[in-house]
């Protein structure tokens, strides 16, 4: 199991907007037993802006480089922050390889891609750990908040609905409009 009792090295693949504004000011520098040590995009702007951000870490363009490279030795886990129609393939790799993986939901797309990341999961007993961010979402809070000070009982069915008046726009750098693409997006 993951602990604090030694220092845990990961490559952040896939630096657009959630990469860059939640997982690289959380995970990577407000935890001191947690490293980054690369980062892999294939937009150059974007592995540009993480040498800015984090001067000593390591830039790939894909994830065959980083795997092939040097430094993979010395990765512990993968945290996949890429579009979500890549993040079963990346997780699957990462796993067959003995990667633990942190990977942003939807985790995956279809039923025969969850079981086979079920099995590499099992086969590597690398963890294989899924990001639900809405758990931390201000709502989501005051909701908790009411439950535990008894002003409202206890949850016994959840029914989420987002309305925004447009879908969420990623990264200028790369496509804001990612999502609107079913081979990206994956339709979810």
């Amino acid at each position: 199991m993951l602990g604090q009792s030694r220092q845990w090295r990961g490559a952040l693949v896939g630096f657009g907007f959630i990469a860059e504004r939640a997982h690289l000011p959380v995970l990577f520098q407000h935890h001191s037993g947690i490293e980054l040590k690369a980062v892999v995009d294939p937009c150059e702007a974007r592995r540009r802006k993480a040498k800015v951000l984090r001067p000593n870490i390591s830039v790939f363009p894909d994830i065959d480089a980083l795997f092939s490279s040097a430094l993979a030795q010395e990765i512990d886990f993968i945290d996949c922050c890429t579009p979500t129609a890549l993040h079963s393939k990346i997780a699957l790799e990462s796993l067959q390889r003995g990667y633990h993986v942190l990977s942003e939901s939807v985790l995956s797309l279809d039923r025969r891609s969850s079981d086979s990341l079920r099995q590499a999961a099992r086969l590597s007993d690398a963890i294989l750990f899924p990001v639900h961010r809405y758990r931390f979402a201000p709502v989501l809070q005051e909701v908790q908040k009411l439950m535990n000070a008894g002003e409202i009982g206890p949850l016994k069915r959840v029914h989420l609905e987002l309305h925004a008046p447009t879908h969420a726009k990623g990264v200028s750098d790369w496509d804001p409009h990612w999502r609107r693409l079913h081979s990206f997006a994956g339709g979810g």
